[in-house]
């Protein structure tokens, strides 16, 4: 029995070792795409799980708008979206750099601060609209003008304040360069 045992850490050892020495790349690897502007020295990179904000020519040469995290980086395109729970689910695309027109990061901070922002204004104005509603000084016209106006009114201003919009325009000059390690 205690061979049994010694065979096998022997074995997971070995197996280890090989993966360490044979693929340390894979294994440290930190995949990103780094967008490049030369002529103003500005350099922007993404990595794995970053938000892409993509603006792209599609299959048929028409113009196609996407956000989705960043999943997969390769040597002439990236995947943007997971495929692991279907395409009904979350759509993902496979987006060459040539097909490119322009390009926004999103990073993290602003996807976290911008949701924290949206709930904390929906919580407020569902207190403020549930004050309003037991005061009885508007009428019922009053009171959905008052919602449709705060609902949509802080929507807008969140929106301007955090845009998603592609920003960088490939014809401006920027480059695309995968870096896999």
């Amino acid at each position: 029995m205690c061979y049994w045992k010694l065979c096998f850490n022997r074995k997971l050892i070995f197996l280890l070792w090989t993966c360490l020495m044979h693929h340390p790349a894979k294994l440290l690897a930190q995949e990103q795409m780094v967008f490049v502007y030369q002529e103003k020295g500005k350099i922007i990179q993404a990595k794995l799980g970053d938000q892409l904000s993509i603006k792209y020519r599609g299959y048929l040469g028409q113009t196609e708008y996407f956000k989705q995290t960043l999943t997969e980086i390769k040597d002439s395109s990236f995947v943007l979206g997971y495929s692991f729970l279907g395409p009904e689910l979350l759509p993902n695309k496979e987006i060459k750099y040539s097909d490119i027109i322009a390009f926004r990061r999103i990073g993290l901070g602003s996807v976290v601060l911008k949701t924290t922002l949206s709930l904390g204004s929906a919580v407020g104005v569902i207190l403020l609209l549930d004050r309003t509603y037991k005061n009885k000084e508007f009428s019922v016209a009053g009171r959905i003008g008052i919602s449709a106006g705060l609902g949509i009114g802080l929507n807008l201003i969140i929106n301007s304040i955090f845009p998603e919009k592609p920003k960088y325009h490939v014809k401006d000059g920027w480059r695309i360069y995968p870096v896999i390690k």
